[in-house]
């Protein structure tokens, strides 16, 4: 998957995280005090335009300590197809290795990971609706469940960054609602929140790829 532009590998392996405009920053600070106010998840056509305001630069802002927690709450209200929409911009825009390893934008994909995997994102609950009752584009892209597949899809074809998901701290995290979704184990954000062991995970996973890399 293509790294966002501006991204540039540093000493020890960490990445320039480019910042959010002031124009996106004072978007998303709106958009959590929406959600604090419980105003955010009744208006559908905020919502919308949130999501548009971000449309392009949802890498950038998923990397922002601030701006990732905002947009965790407009993804938790948003409808199928806003969220779908958004994941795929996230795949799409970063090389995943570093999205899933990213401190704040993982808890983004985790939060995506166990919305699929909880059947959220057919069940319509945000404001925007679900399926094609709530924006009518429902039918279009690969579903939340798919795009779960496609990281673990990409996983599985690369070793390196396989080793570096599996042990690391954040990565590790979002690997295992993977493939508790993938799974389909109930109640998987639960399963997701206890405590696990990392590296036990890690090569489980490991191994059942060690044919093909190899």
């Amino acid at each position: 998957m293509p790294r966002e532009r501006g991204a540039r590998d540093e000493g020890g392996g960490s990445r320039h995280v480019e910042r959010p405009s002031s124009e996106l920053i004072g978007l998303l600070r709106r958009t959590h005090a929406l959600m604090e106010s419980g105003e955010l998840a009744k208006d559908k056509d905020t919502v919308a335009s949130i999501y548009d305001g971000v449309a392009g630069h949802e890498a950038t802002c998923a990397r922002h300590t601030f701006c990732s927690r905002a947009l965790e709450s407009l993804v938790r209200v948003g409808s199928d197809a806003q969220r779908r929409r958004f994941f795929a911009a996230l795949l799409g825009a970063l090389d995943l290795e570093q999205l899933l390893i990213d401190r704040y934008a993982s808890h983004l994909v985790d939060l995506l990971c166990t919305l699929a995997a909880d059947g959220s994102s057919a069940a319509g609950s945000g404001a925007g609706g679900g399926g094609a009752a709530g924006d009518g584009e429902a039918s279009e892209g690969a579903s939340l469940a798919e795009l779960v597949v496609r990281v673990s899809d990409a996983l599985a074809e690369d070793a390196r960054a396989r080793r570096a998901v599996c042990y690391d701290r954040y990565g590790s995290h979002v690997l295992q609602t993977v493939l508790a979704t993938l799974s389909g184990e109930p109640g998987a954000k639960a399963a997701a929140a206890a405590p696990w062991d990392a590296e036990a995970v890690s090569y489980t996973h490991l191994r059942a790829h060690e044919t093909d890399s190899y």
